[in-house]
């Protein structure tokens, strides 16, 4: 059973540690890695393994390793390894990349509607969503029509979802008049 508590602590305290700015190179290092003992069972195995001291797993990962990581990276790595906690590593990565996404000014818009709108409505609708939910300018919109949803928007920001589509409120419509 992963234990959740240690992941938010861990990813929580490396954010901390290098601070949303300078997490770049940390946050590639660490999904490298990641990537690494995906791709390597050997090493996965080295460092899983209860017959070899901590001392040489740290070793033998800094000479590998301490060449294409950076010092914050290289820290981390070995925590989790003296702390025998490699077995949610990749969950604890997966929470950080989360969070800096969800942090970020810079979010993912879809905006499905009925009809295509001209650019002077997509700039008014971008403008709107941007005052309202504190999106960047740097966010980059996609309209797509889906005549299914007979009239109306939905608009996904992120993963917040927003549904003002007609299809929907009949369908709320139909459920309570059912309910009665």
């Amino acid at each position: 059973m992963k234990d959740l508590g240690k992941i938010k602590k861990y990813s929580n305290v490396l954010i901390k540690v290098s601070g949303t700015d300078g997490m770049g190179d940390t946050v590639n290092s660490l999904v490298s890695f990641k990537n690494n003992l995906k791709e390597f069972p050997q090493l996965r195995y080295l460092l899983l393994s209860k017959r070899v001291p901590i001392n040489n797993k740290l070793k033998a990962v800094k000479n590998i390793f301490s060449k294409y990581y950076n010092s914050v990276s290289m820290e981390f790595i070995s925590l989790i390894i003296e702390n025998n906690d490699l077995l949610i590593y990749n969950d604890i990565i997966d929470r950080i990349l989360g969070l800096l996404s969800s942090s970020s000014e810079a979010k993912s818009i879809h905006i499905i509607s009925h009809q295509q709108y001209s650019k002077n409505d997509q700039l008014e609708i971008l403008s709107n969503l941007q005052n309202k939910f504190n999106i960047s300018d740097s966010s980059k919109p996609i309209f797509d029509v889906d005549p299914k949803i007979l009239g109306g928007i939905k608009i996904r920001i992120g993963n917040k979802i927003i549904d003002g589509s007609i299809s929907t409120k009949l369908k709320k419509i139909k459920q309570s008049l059912l309910g009665i």
